[in-house]
């Protein structure tokens, strides 16, 4: 990515991303929710709490999988949500992003997870 390279985020990608997230067709909103997780600490980790609650599962399956590419304060709140979710894909990715997470909260919500009555969750979750 450019601002990889370039060593730091850009402000005008940043701000675009968010008004991605919090206005664009789902699509586009899932998207940004990815980018926005792969520039971490330097993205917007604030707009990919509050979307944790989007309307559409893809888009938060996508911030599952962003937040646990770039924890922040408020991150492990909306991955435990997020874990919670009726659409098993949107678990599994809270699974697995609540195994970067450094809490016991996170560990004994994975470990919950394992008794999932999905198959991809369980499996997110380091069980069978």
């Amino acid at each position: 990515m450019i601002a990889q390279r370039r060593g730091r985020t850009q402000p005008e990608l940043v701000g675009a991303l968010t008004r991605t997230l919090a206005g664009g067709t789902w699509g586009d909103r899932r998207v940004a929710a990815s980018v926005l997780g792969k520039l971490g600490a330097g993205g917007d980790p604030a707009a990919l709490v509050k979307a944790a609650t989007d309307s559409k599962s893809f888009v938060r399956e996508a911030v599952a999988t962003a937040l646990g590419a770039a924890p922040s304060p408020g991150s492990l709140e909306a991955l435990l949500a997020l874990s919670r979710d009726d659409i098993a894909q949107v678990r599994a990715s809270a699974a697995l992003a609540l195994g970067t997470v450094k809490d016991a909260r996170a560990d004994k919500r994975r470990a919950e997870l394992k008794s999932d009555p999905e198959k991809i969750v369980r499996e997110a979750a380091g069980g069978s």
